[in-house]
C-alpha cells in the first residue's frame, strides 16, 4: 500500500501528461469550422466597408440632408381633392440662365494649371486615375458572321464583359477571401464539413444584396440593380461550396460497408433535399432561362429559395442561426414593399412604338430617374406579371415643369406585354393621332398596382457640377427626360437664390427613327432651353430621305450612327467646364458600357482640369 501511495506521489510530481502531438488529434470540425465562419463574415462585412469608403457617398448624403431632396423618393404620398391634370401657370415657369450668364474666369489655362498642382492636385489625379481604371469594361469580340455574330463592332453593337474592371476585382477578392477562409487549417478529406459551414456563413450577404429594400443601396444610393451582378457571383460560391460539401461526403462514403446506412439517413436526405433546391435556383438563374424566360425564373428562384431554406434548416442544428438573419432582410423587404404598394386608376395613351401610362392621384414622394414597378388589375390580364418602368415626371412642386399632376410613365414595345399593352390603349385607332398628352378624353383607363418608388435619392446635380452630358438608348429615353426634368429643377432653384454651379446639360438620344422622338416633342419642348439642348441621332434613318425640320427648339437631328466617344469629346470641347462634370448614360449594357469606357479613356490632366469627371451609369438587362 505504501508501495503504490509512494508510485503515485511520485507520478504526480512529473506534472500534466504531454500534450497530443497535432498529427494525432483528431479533428473537430464542430469546434473549428464555425470559427471560420466568423472569418468569412467578417471579411464580407470588411470589404463592404472599404467599397463603402471608395465609393464615398457621404458628400453626397450631406448635400441631399441640406437640400431636404434625402426626405423625397421614399414613398408616394396620394392627393385625391386636385384635378387629375392641371397646367401650371405661366409664371411658375423657371427662366433657365444661358450658358453665357454664369461663365467661369477668362483665365481658364490658369485655373487648370491650379488644379494640378499641389497636394490636392495630385490627390484629384489618382481619385480620377482609379474611376478610369475601374470604370472600364473590357470588350468581348462578336462572332463572325458566318457563326452567327453580327460582325459588327460600332455604337451600341459592340460586345462587352457584364462587369467593369472594379467589378471583376471585387469578386476575385471575395473568391480569395473564401477560399482561404475554406482551406485554412481543415482537413477536407477526412472531414469536408467546413465547405458547408462556410456556405451557411454566406446566405446573410447573398441575401442582402437581393432584396429591393436593402440598407447597402440606401447608403450609397443605388437601385437595387447595382448589385445584381455581386448576388450573382455570391449565389455562385455558395453552389460551389455546397457542391464541394455534398460530393466529398458522398465519395467519401461511396465504397464504405456504412454507405447504405449513412447516405440513406434523414440528416443525408435532408441534404440533398436542400442541395437540389439550390441546383434549381443556379440553373435558372441562368442568363438565357433569365432573359427568355423570365417568369420561370422568378417561379423557380421563388419557391426553391423557400425550400433550400426549409430543407437546411432540418439538415443541421448549425444552420439555423445562420437562417435568421437573411430571413429577416427578406421579411424587412417584404414589408416595406407593402408600405410602398398603390392601388390606383392610370390613363394609357398610345404613343408610336410606345405606350404613355399616366398615374393622376399622386403628387409627390418620388424624384425623376427613380423606378416602379407596374401590374394591370384586370381578369383579362396577366396580374401577377409586374414590369419596372422609370419615372420620367417631376413631383408637383412650384418649380416642377411637368404640364400634369401625377406619375408619368413611358412603356416602350419592347416584349409581348408593353405591346399587348400597347394595344389595349390603342382601341381607338385614332388616339395615337392625337398630340395633346395633357388630355385624357377618350383615353382608356385601367386599374394598376404600383410598387415603388425604387432608385437612389441622389438627383442630378447633387454633386454640384457644372454640366452633366446624359446619353440615352432606345427607350431609356423615360430616364433622359427625368434627367431634364430634374436639371431644370435645380437650374431654377439656382435662379431663385442668385447662383449655383449647373450651368449647362446636354442630351443625347440614340434611336431607330423620328417618329418614336415626334410623339414625344410635347414632353421634350417645355424642357429644352439655351441651357438644356437635345442631340438626337437616328440609327435607321434612310440617308437619302431627308431629314426632318419641324423640331422644338434648342434640338438637332443626325441620321448617323454616333461615335460615343468623340461625341463625349466634342461636347465637352465645346462648353470647356472647370467645375466638374457628370456623365450618365442610360439604355442597353452596351451602350453604358461604351460610355462608361469613353469617360475612362479621358487623359487624367483632362479629368482633373475639368474638375472631375464622374460616371453613372443605369443599363437595363437581367
Amino acid at each position: 500500500m505504501d508501495t503504490t501511495l509512494r508510485m503515485l506521489q511520485g507520478r504526480q510530481d512529473v506534472g500534466a501528461p504531454p500534450p497530443i502531438p497535432v498529427e494525432l488529434q483528431v479533428y473537430d470540425s464542430y469546434t473549428v469550422d464555425p470559427q471560420y465562419q466568423l472569418y468569412v463574415t467578417w471579411f464580407w462585412l470588411s470589404l463592404l466597408a472599404l467599397i463603402v469608403l471608395l465609393l464615398n457617398p457621404f458628400p453626397i448624403l450631406f448635400a441631399s440632408l441640406r437640400s431636404k431632396r434625402f426626405f423625397s423618393g421614399w414613398f408616394i404620398f396620394e392627393d385625391l381633392t386636385s384635378p387629375a391634370y392641371r397646367q401650371l401657370p405661366s409664371s411658375s415657369e423657371p427662366k433657365l440662365a444661358s450658358s453665357s450668364a454664369v461663365k467661369p474666369s477668362k483665365d481658364l489655362d490658369r485655373l487648370r494649371r491650379k488644379k494640378l498642382t499641389g497636394f490636392r492636385g495630385g490627390w484629384s489625379a489618382v481619385g480620377e486615375l482609379w474611376k478610369s481604371v475601374t470604370g472600364f469594361t473590357l470588350p468581348v469580340w462578336s462572332l463572325p458572321t458566318w457563326l452567327g455574330g453580327t460582325g459588327v463592332q460600332d455604337c451600341c453593337r459592340r460586345n462587352y464583359l457584364s462587369m467593369n474592371v472594379g467589378q471583376v476585382v471585387v469578386a476575385l477578392v471575395y473568391v480569395a477571401g473564401v477560399w482561404v477562409c475554406v482551406v485554412k487549417d481543415a482537413q477536407l478529406k477526412s472531414n469536408p464539413n467546413r465547405f458547408g459551414f462556410i456556405a451557411l456563413a454566406q446566405l446573410t450577404p447573398l441575401m442582402l444584396l437581393a432584396t429591393k429594400n436593402n440598407p447597402l443601396s440606401f447608403l450609397v444610393s443605388m437601385s437595387y440593380n447595382h448589385f445584381n451582378w455581386a448576388h450573382r457571383w455570391s449565389g455562385r460560391i455558395v453552389w460551389l461550396c455546397a457542391t464541394c460539401h455534398g460530393f466529398s461526403w458522398t465519395a467519401q462514403y461511396a465504397g464504405s460497408p456504412y454507405s447504405n446506412e449513412v447516405l440513406n439517413a434523414s440528416k443525408s436526405r435532408r441534404g440533398y433535399v436542400a442541395y437540389a433546391f439550390l441546383c434549381l435556383i443556379a440553373i435558372s438563374s441562368i442568363k438565357p432561362i433569365r432573359t427568355k424566360a423570365y417568369a420561370l425564373f422568378w417561379t423557380l428562384h421563388f419557391l426553391s429559395f423557400i425550400g433550400f431554406f426549409a430543407a437546411i434548416a432540418y439538415h443541421t442544428p448549425y444552420a439555423q442561426p445562420w437562417i435568421f438573419p437573411p430571413v429577416a432582410l427578406y421579411a424587412f423587404d417584404l414589408f416595406a414593399r407593402l408600405l410602398k404598394t398603390r392601388i390606383k386608376d392610370a390613363v394609357l395613351v398610345p404613343l408610336a412604338g410606345s405606350t404613355l401610362i399616366h398615374i393622376p392621384d399622386v403628387n409627390r414622394g418620388w424624384l425623376p430617374t427613380q423606378h416602379v414597378y407596374i401590374r394591370i388589375l384586370s381578369a383579362s390580364w396577366s396580374t401577377f406579371e409586374s414590369h419596372p418602368f422609370t419615372i420620367l415626371s417631376a413631383p408637383t412642386s412650384p418649380s416642377s415643369t411637368s404640364t400634369r399632376q401625377g406619375i408619368t410613365l413611358l412603356a416602350s414595345n419592347s416584349g409581348n406585354w408593353t405591346r399587348a399593352l400597347h394595344d389595349l390603349a390603342s382601341s381607338d385607332s385614332e388616339l395615337e393621332k392625337r398630340e395633346d398628352l395633357d388630355s385624357a378624353e377618350g383615353a382608356v383607363q385601367v386599374r394598376v398596382l404600383i410598387d415603388g418608388p425604387y432608385g437612389g435619392w441622389r438627383p442630378v446635380g447633387t454633386r454640384e457640377v457644372e454640366e452633366v452630358v446624359c446619353f440615352a438608348g432606345g427607350s431609356g429615353v423615360s430616364y433622359l427626360i427625368g434627367v431634364a426634368e430634374e436639371a431644370k429643377r435645380v437650374v431654377a432653384e439656382q435662379e431663385e437664390k442668385g447662383g449655383g454651379k449647373l450651368r449647362v446639360v446636354r442630351l443625347v438620344w440614340v434611336t431607330r427613327d423620328f417618329a418614336s422622338f415626334h410623339s414625344l416633342i410635347p414632353l421634350f419642348t417645355p424642357l429644352l432651353s439655351s441651357a438644356i439642348t437635345l442631340s438626337l441621332h437616328l440609327t435607321q434613318h434612310d440617308p437619302r430621305a431627308p431629314l426632318p425640320t419641324s423640331l422644338p427648339p434648342h434640338c438637332t437631328v443626325h441620321s448617323l450612327r454616333p461615335s460615343l466617344p468623340l461625341l463625349l469629346s466634342t461636347l465637352l470641347e465645346e462648353d470647356d467646364p472647370l467645375g466638374g462634370v457628370e456623365v450618365v448614360a442610360c439604355g442597353p449594357p452596351a451602350l453604358v458600357a461604351e460610355v462608361g469606357n469613353a469617360v475612362g479613356g479621358m487623359g487624367v490632366r483632362e479629368r482633373v482640369g475639368m474638375g472631375g469627371v464622374e460616371f453613372v451609369g443605369e443599363g437595363f438587362g437581367l
